[in-house]
């Protein structure tokens, strides 16, 4: 199984992150951020689910997924070739640096 993050872009305040699913199963696993976000499908079918057992499954053209900050949560693709992006707050941003740090 093998999940392909795309390169990190910024746009108006925020970064984004596409992910495809080669393979249907392909995951991100159960982790928290300290800022909240939301994913998009943008193909095939993916399911968002938490650590308390709860989940849901988008398509595109669905709703954004929204998480909230320190909560965990994942990502598995269930269909080959799913792709969703991440959107997220710049954290950290400085123009001296240019880029977001952790």
């Amino acid at each position: 199984m093998s999940l392909v993050p795309g390169k990190p872009f910024t746009f108006n305040g925020v970064v984004c992150v596409e992910y495809l699913c080669e393979e249907a199963g392909d995951e991100l696993p159960l982790h928290s951020h300290r800022f909240n976000h939301i994913t998009l499908c943008l193909n095939g079918v993916i399911t968002a689910f938490t650590g308390d057992g709860k989940s849901i499954t988008a398509t595109p053209g669905d709703p954004p997924i929204e998480y909230v900050a320190g909560r965990k949560h994942g990502i598995r693709g269930e269909s080959a070739g799913a792709r969703f992006l991440n959107i997220s707050p710049l954290i950290g941003w400085t123009e001296e640096n240019a880029e977001p740090s952790a």
